[in-house]
């Protein structure tokens, strides 16, 4: 082999391991500047993910807020003194008020032994019991215009909220608002069990006996129901809804139980001192036993407006984290864009050499 011929050959030697260690040295810093972008985009990734973390925390905790505490009454149906006699003291005990129900066939009088008197009446109605008219089937004017003056006789004023025992007619509605109530009650045979809170001019809700089967089970239930409300019917003589003493009590030490807010969840529910009963650990949201069927509908109303609050509260929130989500997002696609043009830039070179 000539001389030419080796120097030739070793300068093609040459040339190729100067090619190949700038191509080990040129992939080295490629894959160190990838690396380096990778590095970067890693933490902004965690700091989206710690957003969206932030994002669901927020709405879990707006979904709290915004629970609306659901509502239940206790309707009694006919004025005998056993009902202050009787049933007043065992409420009174459990801290729980109920509703009066008023007509022309069960009122108070001035003086009886059978029937609750004036005096009886508006001594609950201090304690806070509310009062509402059941309607009798009559013409509805001429109902209204004497319970009215029935009302005005006793210097108490008209209710808002009437009970239908017999169905309620919605031709009647115009009639009702004209009157200036606002509020009316069926049987939950008409399927209006468990009202939630959305209101119209009237507010329909529904109506049960104290004592029908399954009743322990719908009040836990109802605690669990957002904004739903359901009134209990109770009677001294309608063998439906009559008072028993013995298990009119246990109801009472139920509704004990769901109304006590006790912050710790789960916790011990506490009882009266009155019930030989153990502590008995649940967990439930605390019902609000309400006696005036004006007050419900504000509670609800008022809730109502605080969710709407507490949903522009929430959106702007949001809002702002999703804007340092863009902003970080922005920041990625920037550094996968660089990434992308070193990559191809590489390839070029190493097609046209």
């Amino acid at each position: 082999m000539d001389l030419k011929r080796i120097i030739s050959l070793v300068l093609v030697l040459c040339v190729l391991v100067a090619g190949a260690l700038y191509v080990y040295r040129k992939d080295r810093a490629d894959q160190r500047y990838m690396l380096e972008m990778y590095s970067q985009v890693e933490p902004l990734q965690q700091q989206i993910d710690e957003l969206e973390r932030q994002k669901k925390d927020l709405q879990q905790e707006y979904e709290k807020k915004k629970r609306d505490t659901s509502t239940m009454q206790l309707l009694v149906r006919e004025l005998s003194s056993d009902i202050f006699e009787q049933v007043y003291p065992i409420m009174r005990t459990h801290g729980v008020t109920g509703v009066l129900g008023v007509s022309l066939a069960s009122r108070p009088v001035r003086f009886s032994n059978q029937v609750m008197t004036v005096e009886q009446y508006k001594r609950l109605i201090l304690d806070g019991w509310g009062t509402c008219l059941i309607y009798d089937g009559r013409t509805f004017d001429d109902y209204y215009q004497n319970m009215q003056w029935y009302m005005q006789s006793l210097e108490l004023p008209m209710p808002t909220s009437i009970y239908f025992p017999n169905g309620y007619d919605p031709a009647l509605e115009q009639s009702l608002l004209d009157c200036g109530i606002t509020t009316v009650i069926v049987n939950a045979a008409d399927g209006h069990t468990n009202t939630v809170t959305e209101f119209g001019s009237v507010w329909v809700t529904g109506a049960m006996p104290w004592n029908y089967t399954g009743v322990m089970s719908d009040l836990d239930l109802l605690a669990e129901t957002d904004g739903g409300n359901l009134t209990f019917t109770l009677s001294t003589n309608d063998i439906l809804d009559q008072f028993e003493s013995k298990s009119f009590t246990e109801m009472m030490e139920k509704w004990y139980v769901l109304i006590t807010d006790v912050e710790n969840d789960p916790y011990i529910t506490p009882v009266p001192t009155t019930t030989t009963k153990t502590n008995n650990k649940t967990k439930v949201n605390p019902l609000l036993v309400v006696a005036s069927y004006e007050n419900a509908r504000a509670a609800h109303e008022m809730a109502n407006q605080n969710s709407l609050q507490l949903d522009w509260e929430l959106n702007e929130q949001l809002g702002e984290l999703d804007s340092q989500i863009s902003a970080i997002s922005a920041q990625i696609q920037e550094i996968n864009a660089a990434m992308e043009a070193s990559r191809n830039k590489g390839l070029l070179h190493s097609i046209i050499g």
